[in-house]
């Protein structure tokens, strides 16, 4: 029997790194060095922290509409 093909991402991650140290940011200066490599893989990780960025405002955002509905809220029963 032949092995099944691998998928070209099998490969994006170090084997020598574990789990954790995967999961961890990519400095800017090593996302140029894979920019040079892996120009799509780098764009998609440049896209999800832009994605984050935006998440982490509207987060905030809607944190304080509520804090501020709820203050006020509590200044009509006073």
């Amino acid at each position: 029997m032949s092995a099944r093909p691998r998928h070209r991402h099998s490969d994006s991650v170090d084997a020598s790194l574990d789990s954790i140290e995967a999961k961890k940011a990519m400095a800017p200066d090593k996302l140029v060095e894979l920019w040079t490599v892996d120009p799509k893989r780098a764009k998609r990780i440049l896209a999800n922290r832009q994605s984050a960025a935006r998440s982490k405002e509207r987060k905030a955002r809607t944190y304080q509409a509520s804090w501020l509905a709820l203050a006020s809220c509590s200044l009509l029963e006073i």
